[in-house]
């Protein structure tokens, strides 16, 4: 997922849907640009392996915040 989408998502996940925590999920992963913006913005981004991990039992709590500080 681009850049683009990770903006789009930005400008609505606070304002619109009052958002504590943005996480965004992107299946086919996330371009380096997508990243940058996300973490300048406090979005978690969630990809495939972060979802197997979650799947496989790890807490979901967890994975958030090793994301969050990678």
């Amino acid at each position: 997922m681009g850049s683009k989408e990770v903006q789009t998502f930005n400008g609505t996940a606070r304002p619109e849907h009052k958002a504590h925590h943005p996480i965004m999920i992107g299946l086919s992963g996330f371009t380096q640009p997508a990243t940058d913006f996300a973490a300048r913005h406090g979005i978690i981004l969630l990809g495939r392996p972060e979802l197997k991990r979650w799947a496989h039992g790890n807490h979901l709590y967890t994975i958030i915040e090793t994301e969050a500080s990678e």
